[in-house]
């Protein structure tokens, strides 16, 4: 154009140059918005993957703990079965000892025959007349104490109680495998319900089947556990020492009855008879001993007796071998402690006596 300034010439000749600005910013712009977008998607599945990793942790985790908890329960109900059968044992121990014992006081009064017609003569008939009131209520007593230890019928006897011992343990065994398949489905079930699309790494896989084998000893066969079962099948030295462990807690959880029945209980068959004297020196003269005497005799019957659990490896089985023992002995105690100017004339304590009943019972399984 005529007449047009050369300073807007200059200007109009630089027109255009804002729109490449422009576009330039509205790329980085649609660049940084794209990049955030992404970083958005990456979080939020971020977030669902450990979301679902969570849920399958807990999940999984609830399941096994819950399994643990049932054979920890069951556990404690099979020791008490365990500890309820030596009670049983203990019972028909008794029993046979009672039973037996009318023999061996009846032996015993035949033995003191000679003293008829002594002051002494009423121990004899004394025994005599005990073994006749035994003998007519201890046949009673063992039938009566075997019937309730050894009929299914009782839900309390000895069968009864290691059939209910074996429920225990096969129901622990099913309960440990029902886990398992809970857990496996479940461990699916959580990722779908978390993380729609999500699968499995390899690692994972490996991770996975790696705590399968360490909980689930049945499929371990080997190795490290952390769950183990123990059976009668003596397979490994691992096996022998869990049954082991196992007798040696039922033992420990015996009732004082199982455990200790030693001087359970004692009857005196005459009072005690205690002659004492004490003459005395006067102090100024030493104050020694012209005689101090302390003499005692009494007569009495106590019952002795215990039962345990024992392990006994046999034939590449374990077995486990319940024994109970109880005596019934007459004891003479005998006191003396004489003592003179001269010196000690007597000095010890002597008890003992004969047995006047045995009986003994076992169980093995």
């Amino acid at each position: 154009m005529k007449g047009e300034s050369p300073v807007f010439r200059s200007l109009r000749q630089q027109r255009g140059q804002a729109v490449v600005l422009v576009l330039l910013l509205t790329i980085a712009g649609a660049l940084v918005a794209l990049s955030l977008v992404n970083t958005g998607i990456l979080t939020s599945e971020k977030m669902q993957l450990q979301n679902a990793a969570d849920a399958t942790a807990y999940s999984i985790s609830t399941l096994e703990a819950r399994d643990l908890n049932f054979a920890a329960y069951t556990n404690r109900a099979m020791i008490a079965n365990e500890v309820a059968i030596g009670q049983m044992v203990g019972l028909m121990s008794w029993a046979v000892m009672v039973d037996s014992a009318p023999g061996y006081i009846g032996l015993v009064a035949n033995m003191l025959s000679p003293l008829a017609g002594t002051p002494a003569a009423f121990i004899p008939a004394m025994l005599r007349a005990m073994a006749t009131a035994i003998r007519t209520v201890s046949p009673g007593i063992r039938r009566g104490v075997e019937w309730f230890a050894r009929t299914r019928a009782n839900p309390f006897s000895i069968p009864s109680m290691h059939s209910l011992n074996r429920f225990y343990s096969d129901s622990q065994a099913i309960m440990h495998m029902a886990t398992l398949s809970m857990s496996a489905a479940t461990l699916f079930d959580m990722i779908a319900a978390n993380a729609d699309g999500a699968k499995l790494s390899t690692f994972g896989y490996l991770a996975l089947a790696r705590h399968f084998t360490t909980f689930y000893s049945e499929i371990a066969r080997g190795g490290d556990t952390y769950v183990s079962s123990y059976t009668q099948a003596a397979t490994s030295k691992a096996q022998q020492e869990g049954m082991q462990r196992l007798a040696s807690l039922v033992n420990a959880s015996r009732d004082p009855f199982s455990r200790d029945r030693n001087g359970g209980w004692s009857i005196p068959l005459i009072p005690t008879i205690r002659l004492r004297f004490n003459i005395r020196l006067p102090r100024k003269l030493g104050g020694g001993c012209i005689l101090c005497m302390n003499v005692s005799v009494g007569l009495s019957v106590d019952r002795n007796g215990g039962s345990d659990l024992r392990y006994v490896g046999r034939n590449g089985k374990q077995l486990y071998n319940w024994t109970g023992v109880d005596t019934l002995a007459g004891n003479l105690d005998f006191r003396c402690y004489v003592r003179t100017l001269v010196g000690t004339l007597c000095d010890f304590h002597e008890r003992g006596g004969p047995p006047l009943g045995i009986g003994g019972a076992q169980v093995a399984a």
